[in-house]
Order: C-alpha cells, then sequence, then structure tokens
C-alpha cells in the first residue's frame, strides 16, 4: 500500500488516505477480480465498519441493475437493503411530491425505530443525496396504514376552505356555501360531506395555532403566509367556539 496526499471529496475520508496499487502484465478483468478477492475479505473483515465482508467470488452487478436496486453504483453489499418500485402505489396519488413520478422505497421489517429516529435518518440522508426523503407504513396487504386524508379530509376540500379563510376571512357559513357551489356535480364532494370536513377543518386550525406561533416558517397560501414573521397575525389563544357552532349549525 501506498500513503499518499490527496484532495478531500464525497466518497473518500478528508486528507491523507491508503491506496492499494497493483502491478499486472496483460491482466484481464477477471484476473484482477481474483487478486482483489483473495487480498481485500481479510482486510475488511479486520478494519472494516461492520466486520464482515463479502466473500469471494464477488458479485458481478451490471451497471443498471446495481442503480435499480441499490441506487448506486458501487453499493455496499454488506448491507441488505435494496430499493423497490412503488410507482404503482401512488399512481393515483394527490401528493405532488410524488405525483406521475418514479417512486422507490427500501423495505425494512419490523422496524423498531421511533419516529424521531426516523426521521433524523431521512434527514441525514437528505443531506448526503440532496433529495428529500419520505417514509410511511404499510399493512400486511401493502396499503399505506395512514394518510393524510383521513384525518383531515380531501386535499382538494382543505385547501378550498385554507383559502378562502385566510385569504378573504369568510365565515364558515359564506365558505360552505361556495363550496357547495364550486364542487356541485362532483359526487365525492355532497353537502354532508363538506360539512364534515369543514367541522374538521375549523377544529385542527384553531387547536394548531399555538404550535404553529412557535415555528419560524410557515406555508403560503394566496398572498397570505402562515408564518408569525409573515402576514400572518392570530392569538395563540383564540376561540374556535363561535365557528364551530356555526358548522354544527350548517344546512
Amino acid at each position: 500500500p501506498c500513503f499518499r496526499d490527496e484532495d478531500a471529496r464525497g466518497d473518500r475520508s478528508p486528507g491523507e488516505f491508503y491506496q492499494l496499487d497493483m502491478e499486472m502484465a496483460f491482466a484481464s478483468q477477471e484476473d484482477v477480480f481474483a487478486v482483489l478477492e483473495d487480498v481485500l475479505p481479510p482486510v475488511f473483515e479486520k478494519y472494516g465498519k461492520y466486520n464482515v465482508s463479502s466473500p469471494a467470488p464477488f458479485r458481478r452487478i451490471k451497471y443498471l441493475d446495481a442503480l435499480e436496486l441499490y441506487g448506486s453504483d458501487k453499493p455496499d453489499l454488506r448491507v441488505d437493503l435494496t430499493a423497490k418500485d412503488l410507482t404503482p402505489l401512488f399512481a393515483d396519488s394527490e401528493f405532488e411530491a410524488l405525483k406521475g413520478k418514479t417512486v422507490k422505497a427500501v423495505d425494512i421489517s419490523n422496524c423498531t425505530l421511533t419516529r424521531k429516529q426516523v426521521e433524523k435518518l431521512l434527514t441525514d440522508c437528505e443531506v448526503q443525496s440532496g433529495s428529500k426523503g419520505y417514509w410511511f407504513k404499510v399493512d400486511e396487504n401493502g396499503e399505506i396504514v395512514q394518510k393524510t386524508e383521513d384525518k383531515i379530509g380531501p386535499y382538494e376540500l382543505h385547501d378550498f376552505f385554507l383559502y378562502y379563510m385566510l385569504r378573504y376571512g369568510y365565515s364558515p357559513s359564506k365558505i360552505f356555501y361556495l363550496a357547495r357551489h364550486a364542487f356541485a356535480g362532483n359526487p365525492l364532494y355532497d353537502t354532508d360531506c363538506i360539512k364534515k370536513w369543514l367541522l374538521t377543518f375549523m377544529r385542527r386550525f384553531f387547536a394548531q395555532q399555538f404550535k404553529r406561533s412557535c415555528l419560524p416558517d410557515g406555508p403560503k397560501v394566496g398572498s397570505c403566509s402562515l408564518s408569525p414573521r409573515g402576514d400572518w397575525r392570530m392569538p395563540s389563544d383564540a376561540d374556535a367556539h363561535s365557528w364551530i357552532e356555526e358548522c354544527k349549525n350548517l344546512k
């Protein structure tokens, strides 16, 4: 081995590093592999992070296959995690970040990580990859266990309520009136459906004000920002009673 002074880069430790130079005459690719299969495994077993190495003979993986399964052309096969194509699962999704795109995920069974640990892991991955990561749970049938729309209602309705409340300050009855006309003829959003999710929206919106006031940033709806440093001003102890009562009396 030789000890060299090299510039740091993404897949190399900063500063100096060890490098194994091999001088071979008229060697084929298989000749090089044969030598490496004999030399490298004991080195990684003794000094590697996982104290384990890939046994000889090394797997030969095509470039495109490596990207498809591992997302890298130099995967660490000691980590037994592969990517699965979940694009069909999100074919009808309204989640804009994934809608109409190729979606792949690493399937981890019996995961015992807490939500905080998962979020920390995704943050680390985002720093390294430069792209946003997401996570979710699925049941034994492969269906997503919890969907946000199951809790807050259809995104289309939620955005409609949010916009007219923030942008124009309309009351629940006025928003209800507009929603009934805007979604008239849509079998998914009848009168009872709109009323149900408008009531849910009002309860959640007022309940989340304290949490929102503690955040440095917030989404912007139209010309109104939900950031306390922006346009939005709403006391954390705002009372939703009159708004909710108005929702309950909608007809």
